[in-house]
């Protein structure tokens, strides 16, 4: 019989030499073993290196985004707060010249309706002929003379009152005579600088 080109039913040597051979075969099966178990080792730590890489990077990236929304956030609350707060302002500013202006206005109503009530001269008696104390012609007098000074004092009020208006009145007029004139410069510089000219001559 013969096992790898050696007859079996040869002597001892023979034999050994038939040994041998399978002990080559049988280290080399288990040296190819090793070399694919190192290349296997080499490429799960590569790819163990790749994935922990890529996970970091991930977690970085994923932080910087919390972080720039955190800051969006912020300024987004903070822009909201100022408009607010501006908002506010401009509401409290409003709010107090009304009031400025319907108490001056109430004042004026109150000091005609009492000087309605007063006496035109110091003779004059009283629409319901008045308290028993103020008719001596001394009171009589101090009443007219102090509603000359109500009197005085009522026109000034109301010229503060009507100048103020106007005051308002003017401003606004400047402001949209302004934004005519800056937007009849926008649509045509030439007309506009050729209308000013002409007004200057």
């Amino acid at each position: 019989m013969k096992l790898f080109g050696v007859d079996g039913s040869d002597d001892g040597e023979s034999r050994g030499d038939g040994d041998g051979g399978v002990m080559a075969i049988a280290m080399l099966v288990v040296g190819m073993m090793v070399v694919v178990m190192e290349m296997i080792g080499v490429i799960m730590e590569k790819v163990v290196v790749m994935v922990m890489a890529m996970f970091v990077v991930v977690m970085l990236v994923m932080i910087v985004l919390a972080m720039v929304v955190v800051v969006m956030v912020i300024l987004v609350v903070m822009v909201v707060v100022i408009v607010m707060l501006i908002v506010l302002a401009m509401v409290v500013v409003v709010v107090m010249d009304v009031r400025r202006t319907v108490a001056s206005e109430s004042a004026l109503r109150s000091a005609g309706t009492l000087l309605s009530q007063v006496p035109a001269s110091p003779q004059a008696p009283w629409p319901d002929g008045g308290p028993e104390s103020l008719r001596s012609p001394c009171c009589g007098l101090a009443i007219y003379k102090t509603k000359n000074q109500i009197s005085i004092f009522s026109y000034f009020l109301k010229s503060e009152l009507h100048e103020y208006r106007y005051r308002l009145k003017e401003q606004e007029s400047k402001s949209r005579r302004r934004q005519r004139s800056q937007a009849d410069l926008m649509k045509d510089p030439r007309e506009q600088a050729r209308k000013t000219t002409a007004r200057e001559n």
